[in-house]
């Protein structure tokens, strides 16, 4: 199904240093020793800590060894987007004076997000790197001609969708004095109107509940007087101030304004942008939060509460966030995760300190990354993500965030310390980071001795997100993902038909039509992928999936031109298994030179992961499936009894808990090695749970060779 991969991060020697003096280190050498020593090992990791202060891309779960001996949190040394680019040296652009504008995280993917100029990178298969120089990308001289008329017609869009969002609402005014927009009272207290649309009268009514009534009286008018401009109401019942619920919708997110006019003038007291679920799950407590925001207005002192739920940035800015958060909610590895991209840039150069844009623009360059360019891309989304940490370190969206890069690029015990600070950190909840939770939690239980009741804790979570947030995809999909590992195919068919329900996708229709082939249904799987295929053109997953479909049916050549491209429409050095079923269609074709070639392409996948410190014991049987598949019958005899030592441990480590994936793996190897105990043992686990396996090619032929009885 899907397959998660991992980069690195960049520390800021800045920090480094500073936090070595705080620490009491002198020298690197010292700080070496000292990791040493606290990990009781007699290797001194001098190149490591040379490799962190050098700037040199080194995984989370190194920096965090590192971090652990200063005292200090790992993402606390994370270099920040402006000391990338002083770090890269002055390269003569004009400076606008806006370090937000100056930023590479802005200039260099930000601002790279119009969507023009990302569609057509996209299509000439150019990476950022290869398009144009970041202080020029306003130049339209770098635009297609052709793009134009469209240009033209989504910046209208955009315009009218603004102006009918931002008309006549004033911007949130960051102070820390008093607003005077009041006189004194007309009597021993104020007075105002509470204007909502009809659908939030009872958070209007909870609101009222929670304002001291001695201070205000306040009367709720419903959606027809909302309609009405501010100051005549104002004027019709003599009121001292109009407060105006504004609310906009996006899928299942929704913008929320606190409004208030006076005869003195107008701003924006609170806003924020929440799921439909939340916003029904938090209701009393968001009411409370802004009683005691219109408490302090009317009292006339400086608005200064440290809000749970708001994010007081421009109106404009969060209708851009509204957009982006809409967008990543329902997509998955398409342009839609771009036009997202596009959006929190834009939220982002409206409001530099906008944290959740932030967030949720590393969430799309997640996502991205699986398109090409994965370094780059994972690489600018760290920075996003360590930005909103340091932004809004227990804010939920940015803790999901986090969550997901940590899942994408470091260690299983690195992201389960960032689950656990997540818990404990977070002022609310979201269905993203209790998504994100329950998936480290599966992660984990590949490898632990507390599967079941790691399961059980998914089961639980999973059950709350569903009853709370009912139109969040990703907990079906990842359910699904649950039941194929422990091989109830039939549930994790329900739970993707649930899902795709909701939101139909390229991910969502390939790992459905995987389920069928598993249980081997081929017709119908082949049309899943070629769905995929038909709606989603630019994914290479459905090209990917038909590949394998063609190679078990012994469509060898079709089976080659599919997996080829996939790859055309991939960065060449994401993902290991890629390459490894192209090289199984070459020695089938037994050209084996050509298979080689691939099998060892995907081995340095492999490496490239674990020279960044990261390594599972999946990779380790692929690893170890590429070595046998890449030698001769002579050669492999001759290396027999480490290869099945290495195998009966990989074996024993993972008899538990093989998915049917990987046990047809190993069978495959171990009838390599005629180790038929261990081949046969992972035969049935795979055969049990996808039958299709019986008619795996290499076992259908490796049958014929060994005379294996497939009983």
């Amino acid at each position: 199904m899907s397959v998660h991969r991992k980069r690195g991060v960049v520390a800021s020697r800045k920090r480094l240093e500073k936090a070595m003096v705080e620490a009491g280190f002198k020298t690197q050498i010292a700080l070496a020793k000292a990791i040493a020593k606290q990990e009781e090992s007699t290797t001194v990791p001098k190149d490591l800590v040379s490799k962190v202060f050098r700037g040199v891309p080194v995984s989370p779960y190194n920096l965090q060894r590192v971090a652990s001996v200063l005292g200090v949190e790992a993402y606390t040394l994370y270099q920040t987007s402006q000391e990338s680019d002083n770090k890269k040296g002055n390269a003569g652009d004009s400076s606008s004076g806006d370090p937000i504008e100056e930023s590479k995280l802005v200039t260099g993917v930000l601002e790279k997000a119009h969507l023009d100029t990302e569609y057509s990178a996209r299509e000439t298969g150019n990476s950022y790197s290869q398009t144009v120089p970041s202080s020029e990308f306003h130049s339209t001289e770098y635009l297609p001609q052709k793009n134009f008329f469209w240009i033209f017609i989504v910046s209208s869009f955009g315009l009218g969708l603004f102006f009918s969002v931002t008309y006549l609402l004033p911007e949130f005014i960051k102070s820390d004095e008093p607003l005077n927009l009041l006189d004194d009272p007309s009597f021993e207290h104020y007075s105002a109107i509470l204007t909502v649309n009809d659908s939030m009268l009872s958070f209007a009514d909870a609101t009222a509940k929670a304002i001291d009534s001695d201070l205000v009286a306040l009367t709720i008018l419903g959606e027809k007087a909302s309609k009405t401009a501010p100051l005549q109401l104002l004027q019709r019942y003599r009121a001292d101030a109009v407060l105006e619920i504004v609310t906009q919708s996006e899928g299942r997110f929704w913008s929320i304004a606190l409004v208030a006019w006076t005869n003195k003038g107008s701003t924006t007291l609170w806003n924020t942008s929440l799921s439909s679920g939340q916003f029904n799950l938090y209701m009393t407590d968001i009411a409370n939060e802004v009683a005691k925001v219109v408490s302090l207005f009317f009292k006339q002192e400086a608005i200064t509460i440290n809000p749970k739920f708001a994010f007081n940035v421009s109106n404009e800015a969060l209708a851009f966030y509204l957009e982006g958060r809409a967008k990543l909610d329902t997509t998955y590895q398409d342009e839609q995760a771009i036009h997202a991209q596009s959006r929190f840039s834009a939220a982002i150069r409206r409001d530099k300190d906008f944290a959740q844009a932030y967030a949720g623009l590393c969430e799309a360059l997640i996502l991205e990354s699986w398109a090409g360019n994965e370094k780059i891309v994972l690489e600018d989304a760290s920075k996003a993500c360590a930005h909103a940490l340091e932004l809004a370190p227990s804010s939920p969206y940015v803790l999901a965030a986090n969550l997901a890069l940590f899942r994408s690029t470091a260690s299983l015990k690195s992201a389960l310390s960032m689950m656990k600070k997540a818990l404990q950190n977070a002022k609310y909840n979201s269905a993203q980071m209790l998504y994100e939770i329950a998936f480290l939690k599966f992660e984990y239980s590949k490898e632990s001795s507390e599967k079941a009741l790691l399961l059980n804790e998914i089961e639980l979570l999973s059950s709350k997100i569903i009853s709370t947030y009912p139109a969040f995809w990703r907990i079906h999909h990842l359910l699904s993902l649950v039941d194929f590992h422990n091989g109830d195919i039939s549930s994790a068919m329900n739970h993707i038909d649930a899902a795709t329900h909701i939101n139909k996708n390229v991910l969502l229709l390939t790992n459905l039509g995987t389920l069928l082939f598993c249980q081997g249904d081929i017709p119908e799987a082949k049309s899943r992928y070629q769905e995929a295929i038909q709606f989603f053109p630019s994914s290479p997953l459905g090209h990917e999936m038909l590949g394998r479909v063609y190679f078990f049916e012994n469509e060898l050549h079709a089976a080659e031109k599919s997996i080829k491209w996939s790859i055309s429409l991939s960065d060449e050095n994401n993902i290991h298994q890629t390459w490894g079923n192209l090289a199984d269609v070459y020695r089938h074709m037994e050209q084996l030179a050509t298979a080689k070639t691939y099998y060892q392409k995907a081995l340095d996948i492999i490496h490239q992961d674990e020279l960044l410190g990261l390594r599972s014991i999946e990779m380790d049987i692929y690893r170890l499936y590429y070595e046998i598949s890449m030698l001769t019958s002579t050669e492999r005899l001759s290396k027999i009894e480490s290869h099945n030592k290495n195998l009966e441990e990989l074996y024993a480590a993972t008899q538990s808990h093989l998915s049917p994936a990987t046990a047809i793996r190993i069978a495959v190897i171990g009838f390599l090695l005629r180790n038929d105990a261990v081949a046969k043992s992972s035969l049935n686990t795979a055969v049990s749970s996808c039958p299709v396996f019986w008619k795996s090619p290499d076992i259908v032929k490796l049958s014929n060779e060994l005379k294996i009885t497939m009983q």
